[in-house]
């Protein structure tokens, strides 16, 4: 199966759109200092909305890749989730409560009735793009995953912006030997911390997850889009700083329960999509 398109505008029409944005943002930063931090106007945000599946939004049919997702949860035979990249916990901190790994595993047993499906926690904290690269054939292709959920941009967007060629560069590298390889890739944008508009570390965030969206888009990947999730409850006083842990920039409980959720919404409009109710294209 081909997940290639020739046209990804006529898929995505905010492929092109996006990668735009993402330059423009980038040469913004590059003309404050960090005496006097840039300012990001709202109007030129996403709007502050709940975020849909823009397939879901806007009427039009699956791409080929989430399909295949959906497709492989409704037959029998057991599939291996591989989470990699970031894991958004605290490493100093003790838990009590269920990661997005272990809320994931749970769901898929009880929710999803797939008790033979099989997840597997690649990621860690702090782990950045190039450390999955690095890590693709020893610890995550040799595991024979069907799908990778690869979470990125969290950490590399906590220095700056300048390596954001680098980061583009290897995130087309994995998505390249995840499909020789046929296994489906599906893109996450980080969550956004509760900063302040002129907090030059929130204009370094929106570049990586925009530059995940224009991949996402260009390369018909699967994409569960966190960030735009986390920015409109961000507007609401106290609602989004109880997803964070208090003394670490990273999810909390509450937070690692709303990635779960919106992964787990995003399934579920994909298997809507290919439900024995819904005709299936000629």
């Amino acid at each position: 199966m081909s997940f290639h398109t020739d046209n990804p505008a006529a898929i995505f029409p905010l492929a092109g759109a996006s990668r735009r944005r993402r330059r423009l943002i980038v040469m913004n930063a590059a003309q404050h200092s960090a005496a006097a931090p840039p300012s990001i106007p709202r109007s030129s945000r996403r709007p502050a909305a709940p975020r849909l599946s823009p397939h879901f939004a806007s009427g039009e049919p699956l791409s080929d890749a989430e399909r295949n997702i959906a497709e492989r949860l409704q037959s029998p035979a057991p599939c291996t989730w591989l989470f990699a990249g970031e894991n958004y916990l605290d490493a100093q901190t003790e838990r009590s409560w269920p990661s997005l790994t272990d809320r994931f595993a749970n769901a898929l047993r009880t929710r999803l009735n797939r008790p033979q499906d099989i997840v597997v926690d690649a990621a860690r904290r702090g782990g950045a793009l190039q450390d999955v690269l690095s890590d693709l054939d020893s610890r995550i292709i040799r595991r024979r995953p069907d799908v990778i959920l690869l979470h990125c941009g969290f950490n590399e967007s906590s220095a700056d912006s300048s390596e954001i060629t680098t980061f583009e560069s290897n995130l087309l590298t994995i998505a390249r030997i995840c499909r020789a390889h046929g296994v489906q890739l599906v893109l996450s944008t980080c969550p956004v911390p509760v900063r302040s508009d002129d907090d030059p570390a929130a204009i370094h965030q929106l570049v990586y997850n925009e530059a995940v969206r224009a991949i996402a888009a260009e390369w018909e990947l699967p994409i569960v889009d966190h960030s735009h999730e986390w920015e409109h409850f961000a507007i609401h006083p106290g609602l989004a700083g109880s997803w964070f842990e208090s003394d670490a920039p990273v999810p909390g409980a509450i937070g690692h329960a709303r990635l779960c959720e919106s992964l787990l919404a995003e399934i579920s409009i994909w298997q809507a999509a290919v439900a024995p109710s819904s005709p299936r294209p000629v």
